[in-house]
């Protein structure tokens, strides 16, 4: 597929690819990050405090900040845990006549 550009179609002169541009954050966002900033001291007491009484809400939201999540482990299988069958082809609908049906 590299190198097919016969379906391109340059920007016009002055035209941008992404008009909309970055979207900016919302009024709720800017007054949290505010927040954040300007009591970071306080917060950091607060959730040594909680980690110190055992809130295991606290620890988990540290931890995965600090170290990020762990992966979850997904399992994929089919019915009863066992193997996933595949099955190509499909029963043709109830209005389709069946072969000699006709």
């Amino acid at each position: 597929m590299a190198g097919r550009v016969q379906n391109l179609k340059p920007f016009k002169p002055g035209q941008s690819g992404n008009p909309g541009g970055r979207p900016r954050k919302d009024l709720a966002s800017i007054i949290a990050s505010e927040v954040f900033a300007d009591n970071s001291e306080s917060i950091k007491a607060g959730l040594a405090k909680k980690l110190q009484h055992g809130d295991p809400a606290a620890f988990k939201a540290l931890a995965d900040r600090a170290f990020g999540r762990l992966p979850q482990p997904v399992e994929h299988s089919g019915i009863d845990g066992g193997p996933i069958q595949i099955v190509f082809g499909f029963d043709p609908p109830p209005w389709v006549p069946k072969n000699g049906d006709e």
